[in-house]
């Protein structure tokens, strides 16, 4: 025995050369299931144990993916899972003496060689790193032909990485649709001794850059520019902030290593002198100069913003000329509840500058505890000033009926504000109402739990999700209540025996349209409807594509999109021939529904009706309670 008890084939698992896999379970003891304690050792590579029950007693062995065995089980190519148990010492000892035997022999290594090339020239890439199966493997820099050669390799899966500064994977085709992440791609190639040779491309990255002049002559040095880069967020295309970078002595700005992809920048504000210090919010100034946040090529608002693609390694230039513009001071008076009133209550006010199109503005407001008022120094424009007040209780933290909030939109407009109220108050959020149709009696651990998140529905957000709701239905959940704006719902069911009919808001459909919260926390009556005759899908890959091919497999993305509203996030999956070549979707609720599928991985804008027309698909109707099957229509890589 090793350490803690385990058998000496477990502890002595990290000098195993080769996978191995032994297997021990009693299916007499305990139907369907292993008697317990089990006690495991996972490999690498580690996959789930059989689900097939075992009609008896059973010893599994799987050394370099060959299988052999007894007992019914049925297992995957490639798992390497040790699973060895306290009650069973003879067939452990003789299954651990198996495993030491074949641990002895010695190991098969194999090698490949192939080329790297340049994706946009299709010239030989040279000093392009090969890497095979992770940071612990084996690695080489491709020569001035840009070939390589990597030995030491097992026979079956290899997962190879290729990189070069200045360069990202060239798998799919961004001109057609938005890839996911590419940063850590991997190449999963099936080696044998007769592999053929490999062939791996990258694509050079882009670069945009640009010259800052200020209208006064005086050095831009030292003011931030932003890089907003659009994406898809479940579904949806949403811009967010990328990376910022200050303009350097000789009034010039660079972003590099960008991926093919929209992108778009900002000058943040400065003062008049350049620097990114603000005109002073908490002075008694009512007028200042500054330079105001500006969206290349010239506009106040992002909604003015004109986006910049880049692709194949361009290098695009965004020159930024800024102007100087007066800032005025715009004092509003907080009309809070007496207990909230005074220097030294607990309590935090928040104040938040929008711009007319709902995205943050930069502009700093400045509470004056004393006087109960906010000052902010704005340039001209229409603005939003939303305020929150939350008073900190002695306990854990504050509570949801302790936070006031209110707004007020302003035009500022060549004079300063000086006699703005805004009254605060507590927010009233509507409950949400959970309806459950069951058909049958099945209970979960998390029977009817929902979780509902909610992101800004504006053009440029953060991206980050708020909780909204929590608890289990059926019946009424309470809500969080956000500022006031328009919002995505998101909604994720912890039961897996549960699917999405609706959710509305007023009878009009979340899915579709954003939920749209007032200034007092308030929305339209809000409506999650769930149903547990949820339907099944398994997609499969057609026979050729299935099938285990020597060399480099095509990974397929495969989205399954409903043809009616939904919150819940769109279902996905990458389909592997060394995976078996299928998934099984379950929880999906009933009606008709689009199977898209591609050679790459394609971040798909599912929420966009207009693109998903001119994509090709497969229409499938799942009925209630029911299971199907689909052979995929793959396309060619």
């Amino acid at each position: 025995m090793g350490k803690r008890g385990l058998p000496r084939c477990c502890s002595d698992h990290a000098r195993m050369q080769s996978p191995v896999w032994v297997t021990l379970y009693r299916f007499r003891a305990m139907p369907g299931k292993l008697r317990r304690p089990p006690l495991a050792c996972v490999l690498p590579h580690a996959d789930s144990i059989p689900r097939r029950k075992p009609s008896e007693w059973g010893v599994v062995l799987d050394t370099n993916s060959a299988r052999a065995g007894w007992g019914g089980g049925q297992f995957r190519h490639g798992w390497t899972r040790v699973l060895c148990m306290r009650n069973a010492p003879v067939l452990l000892a003789a299954a651990c003496a198996i495993a030491s035997a074949a641990q002895q022999q010695p190991a098969v290594t194999l090698a490949v060689h192939g080329t790297v090339t340049n994706a946009s020239s299709g010239e030989p890439l040279p000093h392009a790193l090969v890497l095979a199966n992770g940071q612990n493997g084996a690695g080489v820099l491709t020569d001035g032909d840009g070939r390589f050669e990597i030995d030491g390799l097992s026979a079956g899966p290899n997962v190879f990485q290729i990189s070069k500064p200045g360069f990202e994977d060239a798998v799919g085709d961004p001109a057609s649709l938005p890839l996911r992440d590419l940063r850590g791609s991997s190449h999963v190639v099936y080696v044998t001794s007769a592999t053929p040779e490999l062939a791996f491309s990258l694509r050079p990255t882009n670069a945009i850059h640009g010259h800052v002049e200020l209208s006064t002559g005086d050095p831009s040095q030292g003011i931030s520019i932003t890089l907003l880069e659009s994406e898809i967020q479940e579904g949806r295309v949403v811009w967010r902030p990328r990376e910022t970078s200050l303009v350097r002595a000789d009034g010039t700005y660079r972003f590099a290593h960008l991926p093919d992809g929209d992108y778009a920048i900002v000058a943040e504000p400065a003062s008049d002198t350049g620097d990114s210090t603000l005109p002073d919010a908490s002075s008694n100034r009512i007028f200042a100069s500054g330079f105001p946040q500006m969206y290349y090529p010239d506009s106040s608002t992002f909604s003015g913003a004109a986006p910049l693609h880049v692709a194949g390694g361009e290098q695009t230039q965004a020159n930024l000329s800024l102007a100087l513009r007066p800032f005025h001071l715009v004092r509003a008076h907080i009309s809070l509840p007496a207990e909230l009133r005074g220097e030294n209550n607990r309590t935090i006010i928040q104040v938040e500058v929008a711009t007319a199109d709902g995205t943050h503005a930069p502009y700093p407001a400045a509470y004056d505890r004393k006087s109960a008022s906010i000052r902010a120094m704005l340039p001209d424009g229409l603005y939003t000033l939303s305020v929150t007040a939350v008073r900190l209780m002695r306990s854990a933290g504050p509570s949801r009926q302790n936070a006031l909030t209110g707004s007020a939109t302003i035009t500022v407009a060549g004079h300063p504000i000086t006699n703005l109220h805004i009254a605060v108050g507590a927010h009233v959020p509507n409950p949400l109402q959970i309806a459950i149709t069951r058909t049958s009696t099945r209970e979960t651990p998390n029977s009817g739990q929902v979780y509902v998140f909610i992101t800004q529905a504006a053009p440029l957000t953060d991206g980050m999700q708020a909780q909204y709701a929590q608890g289990a239905g059926p019946g009424t959940l309470d809500t969080m209540a956000p500022a006031a704006g328009r919002y995505w719902v998101h909604t994720v069911l912890a039961d897996p025996n549960l699917c999405e009919g609706s959710f509305t808001a007023g009878g009009a459909s979340l899915g579709r349209e954003p939920l749209v919260v007032d200034p007092g926390g308030t929305t339209l009556p809000l409506t999650l409807s769930l149903r547990d005759d949820c339907a099944s899908l398994r997609v499969n890959l057609p026979p050729g594509a299935a099938q285990l091919i020597v060399g480099q497999e095509i990974p397929y993305t495969v989205y399954v999109i409903p043809d009616f509203d939904f919150t819940t996030e769109g279902r996905s999956i990458t389909v592997r021939a060394t995976g078996g070549g299928s998934f099984q979707f379950t929880g999906l609720t009933p009606g008709s529904y689009h199977v898209y599928t591609f050679a790459a991985p394609v971040d798909l804008e599912y929420h966009n009706p207009k693109l998903l027309t001119s994509i090709h698909s497969q229409a499938i109707t799942l009925d209630p309670g029911a299971s199907a099957d689909l052979t995929l229509e793959v396309p060619t890589p």
